[in-house]
Formats: structure tokens, C-alpha cells, sequence
């Protein structure tokens, strides 16, 4: 059976995390998940997710009648492609001052 490029890709990156030991779940863009588990897919505390969704940084919603909020997936992943693409080009600019002889 022939594959799309785009979901071999995603099966041989999922083998390969489970292969090493690491948890896998499948997750639809648009499902919402707790602050806290927004904070295990990025790697971060529940409080500092908290603290993002205070800041308007990352958007949620409240559950009605409670305190609870929600998390679109999506934005999750949004969230953390911004902090990526942030990081490479933070990354890319040292590597551009040390090669034109900062010290780093």
C-alpha cells in the first residue's frame, strides 16, 4: 500500500519516538485540552501556561458555569511554532556574529 509523503513522514516520526521510549498522542487540531496538559506538549509547567493565557499570549476558554479553562490544540501548536521560529533566529544571528568574529 502506498502512502502519502506527508503521513509517511508522520508514521516514521511516531515509530521513531516509540521506539525511544516516548509517549505518542494523536490529537485533532481542534480539539481542546486542559492548561496543563497544553503545558506537557510544550514542554512547560501548568503555571507558566497559566501565566501565557493571562498574558493573551495563548488563547482558551472558560468552561461555562466554572473556572476550568480549555486549549485549542491549534493554538498550542501555533504557540510553539512561534517559540521555534524564534529560537532559529536567535540562533542564526550568534552564529552570524561568531563567524564574523564576536566572541561568544
Amino acid at each position: 500500500m502506498e502512502l502519502p509523503d506527508e503521513l509517511a513522514a508522520v508514521l516514521r516520526t511516531a515509530v521513531r519516538e516509540a521506539v525511544g521510549g516516548h509517549d505518542l498522542a494523536l490529537l485533532r487540531r481542534d480539539d481542546e485540552v486542559s492548561p496543563a496538559r497544553a503545558g506537557e506538549l510544550l514542554g512547560f509547567s501548568r503555571q507558566y501556561v497559566d501565566r501565557l493565557i493571562a498574558e493573551g499570549v495563548l488563547p482558551s476558554r472558560r468552561l461555562p458555569d466554572s473556572t476550568h479553562r480549555k486549549v485549542r490544540v491549534a493554538d498550542v501548536l501555533a504557540l510553539a511554532d512561534r517559540r521555534e521560529r524564534r529560537s532559529r533566529i536567535i540562533s542564526d544571528m550568534v552564529d552570524e556574529m561568531v563567524e564574523a568574529g564576536a566572541e561568544y
